[in-house]
């Protein structure tokens, strides 16, 4: 009859339980686990990412949401009961403790919007709050998770390169300044030893960003690498998992509210588990409580999504392709804002005509 009933439920609900459900005192880990997993039964998981969601939900928020739930900071559902002021508890979470902020004035859901001074005093206080999440001194923290796995296909043989590139007089500084810094943050660390694997640097020219020569290896995941992008988007999407209204694509975050100090707090929240789980966010690139943003390619706001006139223009300058590599490039970008007219795939037939097998 259980099974019966259970069906009928809505599967947000389920999901909801299966992410909000805690270790009772005294719970041991095998019963909470099987609990668990009679949970995520009915929560319509794939096959393929069962064991991901469980794994998932015992890695992250466990303990954050039973600690908080104790010192009454937050509701079931992972919300602050909120009482008009910005005040983190002291949280231990995964052996860090979250210490306490001053203590800030902030409006009520009925007290309007902020004003650009209260915002700005708020994001001081969080950046205060949070110092590892926004440091910009070495060494760079890990992220939790553990090391990055690379497993080489079957035929795959060592490439080695012995003599360094050539690089520009002009060019010089400002590379062994990068490379001095990469150093520095713990990115990498030099090899004194020969290695069966070793390519040049490729030295791209950018504006100044402040890159010793020498050989060096990689202790962080360099972008580029086929498979960074997927695992450094699994150990985010874990550390984030759980909290309600938020949207993180890569490395950009989306935390939305329908009052200010509700968004105030879920933005605390996610700051803690940033720090617990060693992520380290660029404080030249935050932005709190506004209407309108541009997130991922598209501009949004309380009317819903328009495409990024950005891409718009991009499309409308893009020079006439003169290979498929052009083509190729310019249907990427139309395809991105595709679902905004009903034409596109009229229009764009006679060039994907072109990019078929037989037409090359």
């Amino acid at each position: 009859m259980e099974r019966h009933l259970r069906n009928q439920r809505r599967v947000i609900p389920d999901r909801k339980e299966f992410y909000t459900r805690l270790q009772a005192d005294g719970e041991s880990f095998d019963n909470y686990m099987m609990v668990l997993k009679e949970l995520a039964e009915f929560c319509d998981f794939c096959a393929h990412c069962m064991d991901d969601r469980l794994k998932d939900r015992i890695v992250t928020g466990i303990w954050l949401c039973k600690r908080a739930r104790r010192s009454n900071t937050w509701s079931d559902y992972g919300e602050r009961q909120t009482s008009g002021n910005l005040h983190v508890n002291d949280v231990r979470v995964q052996g860090v403790t979250v210490k306490k902020t001053p203590q800030v004035s902030v409006l009520k859901p009925d007290d309007g919007d902020p004003t650009p001074a209260q915002k700005n005093l708020h994001l001081e206080t969080l950046k205060k709050a949070f110092p590892r999440v926004f440091s910009t001194q070495p060494p760079l923290r890990e992220m939790s998770g553990g090391p990055m796995r690379i497993d080489l296909r079957p035929d795959a043989r060592p490439y080695a390169e012995t003599a360094a590139r050539h690089i520009p007089h002009a060019w010089r500084d400002d590379i062994k300044h990068q490379v001095d810094d990469l150093i520095a943050q713990d990115v990498i660390t030099p090899v004194a030893h020969p290695t069966e694997w070793c390519h040049p640097m490729v030295q791209v020219p950018k504006p100044p960003t402040d890159r010793s020569h020498g050989k060096t290896y990689f202790k962080r995941a360099v972008m580029g690498l086929c498979t960074s992008g997927d695992e450094y988007g699994r150990f985010g999407d874990a550390a984030l998992a759980g909290l309600p209204k938020t949207n993180k694509v890569v490395d950009d975050i989306l935390a939305y509210r329908d009052d200010y100090s509700t968004h105030l707090l879920h933005v605390t929240q996610i700051l803690q588990r940033c720090d617990s789980h060693g992520i380290t966010l660029n404080p030249a690139k935050r932005t709190l409580a506004v209407q309108t943003l541009d997130f991922c390619g598209y501009v949004i706001s309380p009317d819903g999504y328009t495409a990024d006139q950005r891409k718009v223009r991009a499309i409308a300058d893009f020079p006439v392709p003169e290979n498929l590599t052009d083509l190729r490039s310019f249907m990427g970008l139309v395809n991105q804002l595709g679902a905004f007219s009903t034409d596109t795939a009229r229009t764009a037939k006679p060039l994907r005509d072109l990019l078929r097998p037989r037409n090359q």
